[in-house]
């Protein structure tokens, strides 16, 4: 993971010295902004600080393929006016709730493996029963 830049401010031969990361920039090169006091390079630098948290904080983590993915998903949602967000929690409730309903025989199944402990006379009881509910259901 990428270290959080620090934005500080320093004084140099030139004037104050604030430095913009590459990853930052918009000219993906390390800029330096020089000022004439000290207020003024504290106040932009501030402002890159301000910027970075609202807005970029993630965006350095994000690698290329996943971000034309999103892109690409948001193109084909546009038509619906959902965001990518909307439609991947609507997608994660459909598969919980998927997930949440099973078949008696496969709740029956699970519930005859966790039985597995008991002894083998009432394991074979329990599955009796369990072929009884089966059959009824």
């Amino acid at each position: 993971m990428p270290r959080t830049p620090k934005f500080a401010h320093r004084k140099t031969n030139k004037g104050w010295l604030v430095e913009t990361p590459a990853s930052l920039s918009a000219s993906g090169n390390r800029e330096r902004s020089y000022f004439p006091t000290r207020d003024k390079a504290k106040a932009h630098a501030g402002k890159l600080r301000a910027q970075f948290l609202d807005h970029g904080s993630n965006a350095g983590t994000i690698p290329p393929a996943l971000a034309e993915e999103a892109s690409k998903a948001a193109e084909k949602l546009k038509p619906w006016n959902v965001s990518l967000t909307q439609a991947v929690n609507e997608y994660i409730n459909q598969r919980k709730r998927e997930a949440a309903s099973s078949p008696a025989s496969d709740a029956v199944d699970a519930w005859l493996k966790s039985c597995s402990g008991l002894r083998p006379r009432t394991v074979r009881s329990y599955g009796q029963t369990a072929e009884k509910l089966k059959s009824a259901l």
